[in-house]
């Protein structure tokens, strides 16, 4: 898994204090348990098999947040939130947030230049999403085993900044 406690550390940093929640989808959890994530935010959330084991509902987590951001996405995410499929925790937090959702994908370079994939998000974009363009440098894929071009996220800072920016755009005046 990217880094993700820098990520939360760097949205920590941010001269304006942020309520994160994280809720990590079973893929991502089998790479970080969520004891490695919940010392990074102010709660952390690991949904399992339709959310048997929450104390907190869904809904409750996707009307919750003034911004909700997908870091990293998976084509798989991608796709599934632009087709309104919610048959995976974190898809099913991004349809039902009601206002936009920032992405921040992540991926090997065969996936990123898909036709199918350049339609989600122009889909998602389409839609009222925010998809961050991802940088196009070398990075180790885990499913690979090396090291190959890809398109990749932001540093955390920088993903801490635009997360601020999307933030301030969407506060009322």
């Amino acid at each position: 898994m990217l880094a993700l406690p820098q990520y939360l550390m760097a949205i920590r940093r941010l001269p304006e204090r942020i309520h994160s929640r994280v809720v990590l989808s079973d893929a991502a959890s089998h790479m970080m348990p969520l004891e490695s994530v919940a010392p990074f935010c102010d709660e952390a959330y690991r949904p399992g098999k339709f959310w048997s084991k929450m104390n907190v509902g869904f809904i409750e987590l996707s009307e919750w947040p003034d911004l909700l951001a997908v870091l990293p996405s998976s084509c798989d995410i991608l796709a599934r939130t632009a087709a309104g499929l919610t048959d995976k925790p974190v898809a099913m937090l991004a349809v039902a947030h009601p206002g936009s959702v920032v992405f921040f994908p992540n991926m090997n370079r065969h996936m990123w230049e898909r036709p199918s994939t350049t339609r989600n998000v122009q889909t998602l974009r389409d839609d009222g999403h925010v998809v961050i363009e991802p940088l196009r440098q070398e990075a180790f894929a885990a499913a690979a085993g090396r090291f190959e071009p890809g398109y990749v996220l932001p540093d955390p800072k920088t993903a801490a900044q635009c997360l601020l920016k999307e933030l301030d755009q969407r506060r009322p005046l």
